[in-house]
């Protein structure tokens, strides 16, 4: 039989041992208050590729975040309305969210020619309880988008800070088998070049600033005078992967959709793998920024390729392929600049020195000189 010592003592370490572990685990005591699941979940909308409207479907991918130490089950409701009716029916989607973990959702409609602004409306519930809500504009496919900036990680309009869809109409492109005599007799005039009174260069910085890049020596090149030049500085550090190209984009859209360009030149991709940008994600911004380009009356668009020290070309070549992908598609050229810039001696830097900037400014001036008639 213990003593009334002995067992005071196991009390007191018992006691102890239970204070520690609700600590360490708020809900393991048979009388603790069980945490509201809910202050810990949230739900996120991913965006491009998936809340690109492209004239045919319209796709939602999303997640909801789980940030407890249990499963989560819950329930999204996604609306897509326009114009005061349905355009599209109400997708529900049951959602299981593994403990400290994300569950991933996709929902879908079909629309084949959206004439107003509508709204997509995603709704998270769980246990009954509204979580989130999150309403998404819908332009239509004129390609009249609003002015576009970054905020959040998704683009926003900046008159009412709604987040907005990215609208391309589809291209109807012709097939190089298409009207060969006339494009024949188009090059035997003009030898292969393009008479450009304005043009368009939209390139990655490559650089901290400005005056450490090659586009400052681009801009200096008597041969550009009439380029219009817009530098994509990305941010150095980012919580979402895909944002470098949000800001490609949301530049682009400034410059692109205000006034019409003969010649638009993209130079885009060489920083996407720092920052991991999807590739499907990647190509697809390319691709709208080219429709984009020749719905606006570009007579000639073309891609510079991305560029890397050869140590990390490997690094690049996901959107090089996928910059090639898009050239095909729209039928537009694509130029390397990578020869160049590994002859002038760029080692493994992620930015080009001296030499390798001047090489790849120069590189660019010879390729539009190439195309672009005096």
């Amino acid at each position: 039989m213990q003593s009334p010592k002995h067992i005071h003592g196991f009390r007191v370490l018992v006691g102890l041992g239970a204070a520690l572990a609700a600590v360490l685990w708020p809900g393991a005591g048979l009388g603790a208050a069980k945490p509201a699941v809910t202050e810990s979940i949230a739900m996120r909308i991913d965006y491009l590729p998936d809340l690109v409207y492209d004239g045919e479907r319209l796709t939602l991918c999303a997640s909801v975040l789980n940030r407890t130490r249990e499963a989560v089950r819950g329930r999204v409701s996604c609306s897509f309305v326009g114009g005061g009716r349905a355009v599209g029916n109400t997708i529900n989607r049951d959602v299981a969210a593994p403990p400290g973990r994300d569950a991933f959702f996709k929902a879908g409609w079909r629309v084949s020619d959206l004439k107003e602004t509508a709204k997509l409306t995603v709704v998270l519930t769980v246990d009954k309880e509204e979580i989130g809500r999150q309403t998404v504009a819908v332009h239509p496919a004129s390609l009249q988008l609003p002015e576009l900036r970054l905020g959040d990680d998704f683009l926003v309009d900046d008159s009412n800070g709604d987040r907005v869809v990215l609208v391309v109409r589809r291209q109807v492109r012709a097939r190089q088998s298409r009207w060969p005599v006339v494009r024949l007799v188009e090059r035997a005039f003009s030898g292969g070049k393009v008479k450009a009174a304005s043009a368009l260069f939209v390139g990655d910085l490559l650089a901290g600033d400005e005056a450490g890049s090659y586009l400052s020596l681009l801009k200096s090149n008597e041969d550009l005078s009439r380029f219009s030049f817009v530098a994509v500085k990305h941010p150095r550090r980012s919580e979402r992967a895909g944002r470098a190209i949000l800001q490609t984009l949301c530049e682009f859209s400034k410059s692109a959709l205000k006034r019409r360009y003969d010649l638009v030149l993209i130079f885009a991709g060489s920083e996407e793998a720092t920052f991991g940008t999807d590739v499907a994600e990647f190509r697809r911004a390319m691709d709208l920024m080219c429709g984009v380009a020749k719905s606006r009356g570009a007579r000639y668009v073309a891609f510079v390729a991305p560029v890397a020290p050869p140590k990390l070309a490997g690094r690049t070549e996901r959107y090089r392929r996928a910059i090639r992908s898009v050239a095909h598609t729209a039928e537009v050229d694509v130029f390397d600049p990578q020869p160049a810039v590994t002859r002038a001696g760029w080692g493994s830097a992620a930015a080009p020195g001296p030499d390798a900037r001047k090489a790849l400014a120069d590189e660019i001036a010879r390729l539009v000189n190439r195309v672009m008639a005096k």
